[in-house]
């Protein structure tokens, strides 16, 4: 689904100007613009000073930027792409609706009617084309509530909140659902230290599913049949215990459904460490299948068909696996065009592992099939030499602390570049010395002297250096 087929046509056309004037790091030709959103220069000047108004309403500090030529936006660097777009977005009827059903999931079309004030016939007809285009998900809305597998539900939601509301939204969300000492379990249970992206993650899965309780007869089966292979695995029971122990708290009347829609998101959305990827993948089933399927396959491509494999490739196989193992769908900001042999792969896995039709590709086979030819890409880049920098810093013990650590957190990438303390004995082991003294070169070192305590400057100078390192 793209984030337009929820929009009605002048938002849809005003959210892919916004689109393609943020990909560009120049200004585009007007009339390149205007072939790309095929319209008229006028309707396109009309919707560039709507767009502007709009922000002037919002009080954001963004505007688009126009001369007889081309045009460029202009926009405070803590902007995100979604706080841009929510004024577009917010007062789509499509969104009111889905928001209302997450809200109140058992309500008569009458009922949806009169809360967003429309007619039902206004309301049906926008039910027809909602429905439309759920079908990726394998869900619809029916007499004021959801159908199809519980799992999709949520997983929309997650997709639907995930693409189209800024972070200040999604924290009334999230905090509504007091879920601080709710990670604390998944973290104790998993022996792992969420970080604050997985932590938002996992806030926003569970914040949506406390709200998706209130719905009656939810669907199950599809997800229950997909978990029966992983019943008697130990790795399995350890997250089952964390989820019992999550869900327990609320005094539900818990069911098997409910416990794996939780580990299900849980284990496909980039939420465990490698460690717990590799046991995931350690005990067989047909995600392990399906991921040594996407490994063989992508040896294929790769120059030489290397033999070993980084353990990030290894953990995005297992991942995209799980993905496409337990949910269907996904929503895209503009559409992919796929890769055809890296689309081959998923069409294998889903037929012969999965034992699933595959008739023609949508969003989230071809949204895998991207990361496929991402990792085979990655794979034939040459690859780079270690380097070790020496970090040699005198003076105020906090000051140089403080400064060690923005060194490494904005110019070291391990493997390749990795920061140690400067040992005078080991002037040949470095590629390169840091200091903030007057530190002469030696046996051909490269010293590079920090010259302010800010060390903005210093840092472009740095990436150059890097740069000539690996490249």
């Amino acid at each position: 689904m793209l984030v337009t087929a929820l929009l009605d046509n002048q938002s849809a056309l005003r959210y892919q100007i916004l689109n393609i004037l943020l990909e560009q790091s120049q200004p585009i030709s007007l009339k390149i613009l205007m072939d790309k959103v095929d319209i008229s220069k006028q309707t396109l000047t009309k919707y560039l000073d709507e767009i502007n108004q709009m922000y002037q309403e919002e009080e954001l500090e963004a505007c688009i930027s126009t001369n007889p030529e081309t045009i460029r936006i202009i926009l405070d660097a803590t902007l995100s792409f979604k706080d841009l777009c929510w004024p577009l977005i917010r007062n789509s009827l499509s969104v009111h609706v889905i928001e209302l059903l997450l809200n109140h999931p058992n309500l008569s079309n009458y009922q949806m009617a009169s809360t967003l004030m429309i007619s039902e016939a206004t309301l049906s007809r926008q039910l027809v084309q909602l429905n439309q285009a759920l079908k990726e998900f394998s869900i619809q809305i029916k007499n004021g509530m959801w159908y199809g597998p519980e799992e999709q539900v949520r997983y929309f939601y997650y997709e639907f909140y995930r693409h189209f509301y800024p972070d200040n939204e999604l924290f009334r969300l999230k905090h509504d659902a007091n879920l601080d000492q709710s990670l604390a379990i998944f973290e104790h249970r998993l022996s792992t230290n969420l970080t604050l992206v997985q932590r938002e993650k996992l806030s926003l899965w569970l914040g949506i599913s406390q709200k998706r309780w209130r719905q009656k007869d939810k669907d199950y089966s599809q997800l229950i049949n997909r978990f029966k292979p992983y019943q008697e695995v130990v790795f399995f029971d350890r997250i089952y215990q964390a989820v019992l122990r999550y869900l327990i708290q609320f005094s539900l009347k818990l069911d098997e459904g409910e416990i794996y829609a939780l580990m299900a998101f849980i284990l496909s959305m980039d939420l465990l460490d490698y460690s717990n990827n590799e046991r995931l993948l350690g005990f067989g089933g047909p995600i392990a299948k399906a991921s040594q399927c996407f490994l063989n396959q992508v040896k294929n491509l790769t120059q030489k068909g290397q033999a070993v494999m980084r353990e990030e490739v290894l953990y995005c196989f297992g991942q995209s696996s799980t993905k496409l193992y337990f949910f269907e769908g996904a929503i895209l900001q503009k559409p992919l065009v796929a890769d055809p042999k890296c689309l081959s792969m998923v069409k294998i896995v889903m037929e012969t592992i999965f034992k699933r039709k595959f008739k023609k590709a949508n969003n989230i086979t071809i949204t895998i099939s991207e990361t496929l030819n991402t990792l085979v890409d990655y794979l034939n880049l040459p690859p780079c030499k270690e380097h070790k920098i020496g970090v040699l810093l005198l003076g105020d013990p906090i000051k140089n602390s403080i400064q060690r650590l923005q060194l490494q957190k904005t110019l070291e990438q391990p493997p390749y570049i990795t920061f140690e303390t400067f040992d005078q004995k080991k002037w040949l082991d470095y590629d390169l010395v840091i200091t903030n003294v007057n530190l002469p070169e030696k046996n051909s070192v490269q010293v590079y002297r920090l010259k302010n305590s800010s060390m903005t400057y210093d840092f472009t100078q740095l990436k150059l250096i890097f740069r000539n390192l690996l490249y």
